[in-house]
């Protein structure tokens, strides 16, 4: 899961910062939902590396 979510976000921001080029500026409504999509991705691999955190956590105590 974590290798899904890194290899996606990583492709994502390569697309972003290349659609960004083609068109000229990060406002442009192809660069913007791409950012909006790795911002969703970005999200949830917080929120699995937390909940990973978490369970290290309670293993450790009980």
């Amino acid at each position: 899961m974590e290798s899904f979510l890194l290899h996606n976000i990583e492709t994502l921001r390569q697309q972003m910062i290349q659609e960004a080029a083609v068109q000229g500026q990060l406002s442009h409504e192809k660069v913007i939902r791409i950012s909006q999509k790795l911002d969703k991705y970005i999200v949830n691999y917080q929120i699995f590396k937390q909940c990973a955190e978490n369970e290290v956590k309670r293993k450790s105590t009980g």
